[in-house]
């Protein structure tokens, strides 16, 4: 059994932005509780049973919070953020102050089996997390101020930007609705996986490695039935109140084989390879961005919005903060790796490899309802910006690898004897050469 507690408070002075006056309190608690028990049935059979919690509660507020200041339509909010083009932004990060306290249940059982030429494990093990707390994007509000020409607004200087801003006419305005200004969720998500594995001696000069791994994911929800998603950016004319994905898959098999194979009767040559697909999750800082999503948060993007009134603009739309598809395709792994070693003289080794990495359906992150370029004008004119998590990318990685190793069967004593008036020299030992 075992229980750790770190704490953590720190001032960071950057925390929000390079510009000096802005720092940030940040305040950690994480805790860590792990019970196991291993239990050997006989010679033969290892079971091993262990159950943990972890819970992490993360803080973060600014120290210079003057409401009557604040730029943020929401009341009792800290000073917002003021962009100007080529500048440093000024102000306090636009999600602060925020809490974090999310908790991982974990209950897992793994067995191990010798038997005859077969050494068998299984397995499997069940996780339930939690994840509460606010993520105020937005709230306390940013003007931009850019140039403005591209909109029949000419500049009388050089440096638009800053001419704008003493002007009081910014080009865009980012904020929340005051009644949508509420991003307190409470996730919920479940994951189930198991596992077999044989590493089976067919003789003494071949071993393989056979092995399954399966895993499930839920569909994430949300204590309170406070969730939507943006079905299809293009088309979609509001966020619709759904799940979170349109579905999690239930066929997220990974098989794994490896072998050892000793070749000739010299037994100077080794053929070593092995295979393994292997997925990976859609964490929650992933898919929990969708509380900023209507009709339960009310982001807002205005474009030429009356400073300090941005609810009159040129063009109001609705903006998300790097929102996920709802269609993810989940991320995949497949790494494979054959190689041949062979003994060319005594206490010598080459060895010849090659390793390869293909990624799947890897996440990215990008603009899914751009500015057309002739018109200025959104694709879909009911969304501003929406930032988007999609599941298209794909990673590669090859390489040859060869390897000489020669293991010295002499060294040099470490002290030699000299004449006496030399002094005498320590040398370091001899290591390997790779």
């Amino acid at each position: 059994m075992r229980y750790i507690i770190d704490d953590g408070d720190a001032l960071v002075p950057y925390l929000s932005t390079p510009a000096p006056g802005f720092p940030g309190n940040n305040t950690n608690r994480n805790q860590y509780f792990t019970v196991q028990d291993q239990k050997l049935w006989d010679s033969n059979w290892l079971n091993q049973a262990a159950f943990g919690f972890n819970r992490t509660a993360y803080l973060a507020s600014v120290p210079n919070r003057y409401p009557d200041l604040s730029i943020s339509l929401a009341p009792n909010r800290p000073i917002g953020v003021i962009s100007l083009a080529g500048l440093t932004p000024i102000g306090n990060n636009l999600i602060y102050p925020l809490s974090d306290y999310s908790n991982v249940f974990q209950l897992a059982d793994n067995v191990s089996w010798a038997h005859g030429r077969h050494a068998i494990r299984f397995g499997g093990e069940f996780r339930r997390n939690q994840i509460n707390g606010p993520f105020d994007f937005l709230v306390n509000g940013e003007y931009v101020f850019e140039d403005l020409s591209t909109f029949g607004i000419p500049s009388a200087s050089n440096n638009p930007s800053i001419e704008n801003f003493l002007k009081g006419i910014p080009l865009v305005y980012l904020g929340v609705t005051p009644q949508g200004s509420n991003s307190d969720r409470g996730f919920r998500q479940f994951i189930l996986d198991g596992y077999a594995q044989d590493d089976w001696t067919i003789t003494p000069s071949l071993i393989l490695n056979l092995g399954i791994r399966y895993e499930f994911n839920s569909n994430p929800t949300e204590s309170h039935g406070r969730v939507s998603n943006i079905v299809d950016v293009s088309t979609d004319t509001a966020p619709e109140v759904a799940k979170l994905m349109a579905s999690t898959p239930k066929d997220l098999f990974a098989p794994r084989f490896g072998l050892a194979w000793k070749v000739g009767s010299d037994t100077k040559t080794v053929v070593r390879g092995g295979f393994g697909l292997f997925y990976d999750q859609i964490w929650g800082n992933i898919y929990g961005n969708a509380r900023s999503l209507p009709p339960f948060y009310g982001a807002i993007e205005n474009i030429l919005p009356e400073f300090l009134n941005p609810t009159v603009a040129a063009v109001s739309g609705t903006t998300a903060n790097a929102t996920l598809t709802y269609y993810p395709k989940w991320p995949q792994v497949m790494q494979y790796n054959p190689n041949v070693q062979r003994e060319v003289f005594s206490n010598s080794v080459l060895t010849v490899a090659y390793i390869g990495t293909r990624g799947n359906h890897l996440g990215r992150l990008g603009e899914a309802n751009p500015n057309e370029f002739a018109t200025g004008k959104r694709l879909n004119p009911n969304f501003g910006s929406i930032l988007r998590c999609v599941t298209d990318a794909q990673s590669f990685y090859n390489a040859l690898q060869v390897t000489f190793e020669h293991r010295f069967s002499r060294i040099l004593p470490r002290k030699l004897t000299t004449t006496s008036h030399t002094p005498s020299m320590m040398l370091p030992p001899r290591t390997l050469v790779t």
